[in-house]
């Protein structure tokens, strides 16, 4: 969680420089979130069909 937190505030840092960056920051850390949010499904799902098949035996 701190990491994530040093990376967004050093881009939103380096970002004053420059209106343009801020956007691409934004952007990839909105793509960074949608990334991580569809891994953990895929995760949650694989462990869930592990766990049903494991009790189904």
């Amino acid at each position: 969680m701190i990491t994530v937190c040093y990376f967004l505030y050093k881009p939103m840092h380096l970002a004053r420089l420059n209106s343009h960056e801020t956007v691409l920051t934004v952007m990839f850390a909105f793509i960074g979130l949608a990334t991580l949010f569809v891994l953990t499904k895929i995760i949650d799902r694989i462990v869930n069909r592990y766990a049903s098949s494991s009790n189904v035996k």
